[in-house]
C-alpha cells in the first residue's frame, strides 16, 4: 500500500523541517502542495530537502522546476489533467491526477501511474466535504480495466484517510491513500504519521 502525505496549503511553522522529518521516518511520498506560493519559494523549499529524498517528491506547479531538480512525480488537479501528455516522454518521472468518480476515471484515456480519487471519506481538512465514492468501485475498476484490456492506474483514496479507516482501504482494493487533514490537524503531526506508517510496514 501506497503512502502519500499531502502538504498543507498555507505554510506552517518550521513545514520544512518537519517534513524533512518525516522523510526521515519512512514517509515515501510527499505531494508538494502549495496553490499561490511563489515559484521562488517554491524552489526553496525543494532546495531546503536534502537530495536523496527528491525522488519522493511529487511537485504540482511551476512544472518548469523540472529542469533543476530530479524530482519523483508530478500531479494534475481536475482542471490541469489535459497537460500531462506534455510530460509523458520524461524518463523516470511518474504521473499522477486527481479525479471524483469512477466514470469520470473510467473515461480518461491519459496514462497515468496513479490517481487520486476522492472523497472516499468525509473531509478532515475540508469541513462539509463528504464522502461520495463507493469503495467497492476500485475493484470493479480494476476488472473493467483488464476486461478492456487498459492499464490500471494505482488507486489512492483521498479525503479523511487516517489511521483508522486505512485497513478499509486495504479491504476494497485501494493501492494506497493521500492523507493531508489527519496529520496536519494532528497534535503531533509526526506522531500522526508515524502511526500511519506502522500500518504499511
Amino acid at each position: 500500500m501506497k503512502l502519500i502525505l499531502i502538504t498543507p496549503e498555507k505554510n506552517i511553522p518550521n513545514e520544512t523541517a518537519m517534513l524533512i522529518s518525516m522523510l526521515e521516518a519512512g514517509l515515501p511520498y510527499l505531494h508538494l502542495r502549495k496553490p499561490g506560493m511563489p515559484e521562488a519559494d517554491y524552489r526553496a523549499m525543494i532546495q531546503a530537502i536534502p537530495v536523496q529524498y527528491h525522488q519522493q517528491i511529487i511537485i504540482q506547479t511551476h512544472y518548469t522546476i523540472l529542469n533543476e531538480f530530479s524530482v519523483g512525480g508530478i500531479h494534475f488537479n481536475s482542471h490541469e489533467r489535459h497537460n500531462a501528455a506534455d510530460f509523458s516522454g520524461r524518463k523516470g518521472l511518474w504521473s499522477s491526477a486527481s479525479f471524483h468518480s469512477w466514470e469520470e476515471l473510467r473515461e480518461n484515456e491519459l496514462p497515468f501511474h496513479h490517481v487520486y480519487i476522492s472523497p472516499v471519506f468525509d473531509s478532515i481538512s475540508k469541513k462539509g466535504y463528504q464522502a461520495s465514492i463507493d469503495l467497492i468501485g476500485a475493484d470493479a475498476f480494476k476488472r473493467y480495466n483488464a476486461a478492456n484490456g487498459r492499464l490500471c492506474p494505482e488507486l489512492i483514496g483521498l479525503g479523511g484517510v487516517n489511521a483508522a479507516n486505512w485497513p478499509v482501504l486495504v479491504q476494497n482494493g485501494f493501492d494506497g491513500g493521500a492523507v493531508l487533514g489527519s496529520v496536519w490537524e494532528a497534535e503531533d503531526p509526526l506522531s500522526a504519521l508515524r502511526s500511519l506508517l506502522r500500518l504499511i510496514s
